[in-house]
């Protein structure tokens, strides 16, 4: 059965905000309609590619709008681009990603990732399919006309390129920069270190975030037809790999994660590949989020510095989290311009490295940016004791399958029942910088054995940086 485009079928997306209201689209970025068209800065094209197994890869083309008037042999360098898990390339962060890349001189790319959107296939979780789409997009640019190109490397066409995109996208970006050095920089946002320790941190399930982005990616991959209000259930079937189903069902019923599935997780794991990086990185996280801790950016970070690449790390205070300033307004700009930068400096001739040191963070408490050269050492961090501990007014903890608060994907919730505070006494100031390095086991164990129908996610949530009296 032929998946049906969005134009096609109106009636969908609304069923499915009616489903998924505050879905991970809309954490991250929804879809919006757009046509091809060119603007005072730039020109947008929709294009199909047939990628490496016949598979046709939809995108749109941005270029500086003097780029298709100019009868002039300039080129550009070329930026890279898909979306988040459940979105398309029409998302309102790529959209806007896109238009201020072409403003500045690059051709970009941004397209449906195979299996969602416009573009055909199956999704497969940046598996090796949607890891050699992007070198076929990478070919495909080094042949475009208004894209600039370097020596071939290994008999391929080499476009000078990067690779930016957030959650999936960043994901994406690292697999890729590891089978593929034809790549310049890339800005991982968002991105995830460990996808088994991402849903299943200290082998406790993260059963609201996993349930949340299976149903998305169900639903906004071949998607569910509401044509004549019948679901059509092959697409539901065929939309995502198989093992995506095995892993649910069995991850729900098991209340842990199988060895397939640690198999299958870890494959698309960053973890398993950063030692074949050596692609200049510029890694972007959250400190409020709670799909991808700004944990796993970090390990990512330390990982490729040991290994005497360049790389950079920026802290927001957003991520996939509601309720939180994300990466709006300013907090974007001030992200865009520095990610632009990074590519300025790898991509284009003549152009100075950039000054920016190697961890930048938002500092909350005076609403500034801060810069510092490391993380504190294991040694310098705190260990907080329950014996210590004063339950918060919020000492109730009850979760059953389908999760009884948001605030996992809130946590300036008050009062929810799968929360639980403490308070540790601290007699003299100090200052706190940094995550949470490990689960309490303790808490682990009552969640995870204590009830068959039950799960426990224990988040150590401390101030990035604060100063306590």
């Amino acid at each position: 059965m032929a998946r049906k485009r969005w134009s096609e079928n109106p009636t969908r997306r609304a069923f499915l905000q009616r489903v998924a209201a505050g879905s991970l689209a809309g954490i991250v970025g929804a879809s919006v309609g757009t046509t091809d068209a060119t603007t005072r800065d730039t020109h947008i094209e929709r294009v199909e590619i047939e990628s490496f197994d016949g598979t046709t890869i939809v995108g749109s083309v941005y270029e500086p709008a003097g780029a298709a008037t100019t009868a002039t042999d300039r080129s550009y360098p070329a930026v890279l681009m898909t979306h988040a898990w459940g979105s398309d390339r029409m998302g309102t962060a790529q959209v806007r990603m896109a238009e201020y890349y072409a403003q500045n001189g690059y051709v970009v790319l941004v397209y449906d990732s195979r299996g969602f959107g416009e573009s055909d296939g199956t999704v497969g979780l940046n598996g090796p399919n949607e890891v050699r789409d992007a070198s076929a997009l990478i070919s495909w640019l080094g042949r475009h006309s208004t894209v600039e190109v370097d020596e071939p490397i290994d008999g391929r066409v080499n476009p000078r390129v990067g690779m930016d995109g957030i959650s999936y996208a960043g994901g994406l970006q690292l697999t890729v920069a590891a089978a593929d050095d034809r790549l310049d920089a890339i800005v991982p946002r968002l991105a995830w270190h460990d996808l088994s320790y991402s849903f299943a941190p200290d082998g406790v399930i993260k059963k609201g975030w996993a349930t949340l982005l299976y149903v998305t990616g169900i639903a906004d991959s071949r998607g569910i037809s509401l044509e004549d209000m019948v679901l059509s259930f092959e697409n539901i079937e065929h939309g995502v790999e198989p093992q995506l189903h095995e892993i649910y069902r069995d991850t729900m019923v098991e209340n842990e994660l199988t060895e397939d599935a640690w198999e299958y997780l870890n494959a698309r794991s960053p973890i398993e590949k950063l030692d074949q990086i050596d692609i200049p990185t510029l890694f972007i996280a959250g400190w409020s989020d709670t799909l991808f801790t700004p944990q796993e950016a970090i390990r990512n970070y330390r990982k490729l510095r040991n290994q005497a690449v360049e790389t950079r790390l920026l802290l927001h205070d957003g991520g996939h989290t509601l309720g939180v300033s994300s990466t709006s307004g300013g907090t974007a700009a001030y992200i865009d311009d520095i990610a632009r930068a990074w590519m300025d400096t790898h991509l284009t001739d003549g152009t100075s490295p950039m000054n920016l040191p190697p961890i930048t963070y938002y500092h909350q408490q005076s609403d500034s940016w801060e810069a510092i050269n490391r993380f504190p050492a294991a040694e310098d961090g705190l260990t907080f004791s329950l014996e210590s501990a004063a339950l918060g007014t919020h000492s109730l903890l009850v979760n059953t399958v389908v999760s009884t608060s948001m605030n996992q994907f809130v946590p300036i919730l008050e009062g929810g029942v799968t929360a639980v505070s403490f308070d540790f006494p601290v007699d003299e100031p100090f200052e706190l910088l940094g995550p949470p390095s490990s689960m309490l086991l303790s808490l682990r164990s009552v969640g995870k054995h204590g009830c068959s129908q039950c799960s426990l996610v224990f988040t150590v949530r401390m101030r990035h940086s604060s100063t306590t009296k």
